[in-house]
């Protein structure tokens, strides 16, 4: 193959055209806009996992490290 070749990445957008082709990186907001009005979606929470058993023997004791 001899011709143009484009790599791309997240969010390449392609223009086709009867004329040409073109490649180029969409604009976004990475902001999520509010939601206006009251929200019919109701919260779901998981119950918790419990705590790794490993946890109190790797626990730093923060408190001595003040004096």
């Amino acid at each position: 193959y001899s011709g143009p070749a484009t790599l791309c990445q997240d969010l390449t957008v392609f223009n086709v055209t009867s004329d040409a082709v073109t490649a180029r990186q969409a604009v976004v907001d990475p902001a999520q806009q509010a939601v206006v009005g009251a929200s019919n979606n109701a919260r779901e929470y998981a119950e918790p996992l419990p705590s790794p058993t490993w946890w109190p023997e790797a626990a730093i004791d923060w408190q001595s490290k003040l004096a």
